[in-house]
């Protein structure tokens, strides 16, 4: 189970046992936190709870120094060695706080990135997708040579966005993929809501990626509405689960303020799927 505290921080860990005890799961990924406890701290709230990922959402501009919405290609290559700096600082401390927590995996989460100009900007448009994905990749590298042992899981992106599709992905793992821990973690509901809005089919990320995929996020989505509870919406996971390695890791996902009982049903439908 993830739960993401967002901007009220990370939530407590009682809480997080009740969690786990109503939904009978005994692993939790810490999701979208600056401060999650150690490992003595889960060990001692959380006893016999595996923590196999912690969540980290890539940083990215969202607006430039005018104010403008969008940013093009030029202003993005102009702010980017502070950006690079600063997106590589936290990754590491998220990496770091993984191996507190003795967890294998840091969840690279892909949100949107920053607006580019329109297509009539085609140049502008270029350039930005170029620098936004070499951002990632030193990102990535450097990260990963300042704590060497953790693992980095580039995740299924949020948002619409064409610097950031399966073939991309891709090569992001044959640049970096042989040198460093590098995986896929598949995110249902955003892959279906994904295809709902016309970027391409939602078995392409698992088509190329199946074989990197550590962890599935178990969210459902009814046409481009996505981070529903497994089995509330369209997503085929028999069909899914049946395409990755029986030792993926499956995650169901809620926001901090929803509680378990939304999640219970997800549990009984997944548990249906799997027996």
């Amino acid at each position: 189970m993830s739960i993401d505290g967002g901007a009220s921080g990370f939530p407590r860990l009682d809480d997080v046992a009740g969690w786990l005890e109503a939904l009978g799961l005994r692993a939790w990924i810490p999701g979208c936190s600056l401060a999650p406890p150690n490992a003595e701290a889960c060990a001692r709230a959380l006893p016999g709870v595996t923590t196999p990922a912690v969540r980290h959402v890539f940083s990215l501009p969202t607006s430039s120094t005018t104010g403008s919405s969008e940013l093009t290609g030029r202003e993005l290559a102009a702010q980017e060695p502070a950006a690079r700096e600063r997106a590589v600082g936290q990754l590491a401390a998220t990496a770091r706080r993984a191996a507190e927590a003795r967890a294998p995996w840091v969840i690279v989460d892909l949100g949107r990135a920053v607006p580019l100009p329109p297509v009539t900007a085609p140049r502008e448009r270029e350039r930005g997708e170029h620098v936004l994905l070499d951002r990632l990749c030193r990102a990535l590298h450097e990260a990963s040579r300042s704590e060497p042992q953790a693992g980095f899981a580039l995740a299924t992106p949020s948002e619409p966005d064409h610097w950031l599709t399966p073939a991309v992905l891709g090569h992001v793992f044959e640049e970096l993929g042989s040198r460093r821990r590098l995986a896929y973690w598949h995110d249902a509901g955003r892959a279906h809501a994904l295809e709902a809005r016309g970027e391409g089919p939602a078995a392409r990320w698992l088509d190329l990626h199946a074989k990197r995929c550590v962890g599935i996020d178990a969210t459902d989505a009814v046409g481009a509405e996505a981070s529903l509870p497994a089995g509330a919406g369209e997503v085929d996971f028999l069909a899914l689960l049946g395409a990755v390695a029986a030792a993926t890791w499956v995650s169901l996902r809620s926001e901090l303020a929803t509680g378990p009982g939304p999640l219970l049903a997800a549990v009984r439908h997944l548990r249906a799927v799997r027996s």
